[in-house]
């Protein structure tokens, strides 16, 4: 892995982290409201915020299906040419990840104000180690949920993706109990050059 990131980066891993955005450039005055208008989908409820991006259980409001679907927008200064770039990124990254835990990519766009934003599947669930402690799961039990999270990232990693964003709150176990990687704004694909 260092040496690709060092490929990737032009010789030097140490670079790697410097795609990092700082945390000074994060504006606390993006803010969304259930019942604004995303696209072709209503924000219903505020349903989690990162770093980088607030995500929005929402639905379609234009009458052509029901459906409920995760929106994802970032809370940056949104026009900024290296945030769309990498928001531009993930959408392409997405749209070709194809696996049962990984929440899938349904539609993405820019709303009336051009904000970009992503609609992923909406995952009724719980956090991974939330749910391991509500449902007193037993080692035998987490270790089948881990390998289902173990599958997800194998499969990324086949794809040449690195998620960067890995933690219990974006992994999700629905109520039969399969779990679902819920994808990072920061998630970036690895090109080996070698």
């Amino acid at each position: 892995l260092e040496r690709m990131l060092g490929r990737a980066r032009g010789g030097s891993a140490d670079g790697f982290t410097g795609v990092l955005p700082a945390v000074a450039d994060i504006r606390a005055g993006d803010s969304c409201h259930a019942g604004d208008a995303v696209g072709p989908w209503r924000l219903l409820r505020n349903i989690g915020e990162g770093g980088m991006a607030s995500v929005w259980e929402a639905e379609r409001h234009d009458g052509l299906f029901d459906r409920s679907v995760a929106i994802k927008l970032p809370l940056r200064d949104w026009p900024s040419g290296a945030l769309s770039e990498r928001i531009a990124r993930e959408r392409k990254i997405l749209a070709r990840m194809n696996h049962p835990n990984i929440a899938r990519l349904l539609d993405a766009g820019t709303t009336s104000a051009g904000q970009p934003y992503l609609a992923l599947e909406y995952v009724d669930g719980e956090r991974v180690d939330r749910y391991c402690r509500s449902h007193t799961l037993p080692l035998r039990k987490r270790l089948e949920l881990f390998l289902q999270v173990a599958r997800a990232i194998a499969y990324a990693h086949s794809m040449l993706v690195l998620h960067r964003d890995l933690k219990p709150s974006n992994i999700l176990v629905t109520g039969s109990g399969e779990v679902r990687a819920t994808p990072g704004l920061i998630t970036i694909p690895f090109q080996d050059e070698g």
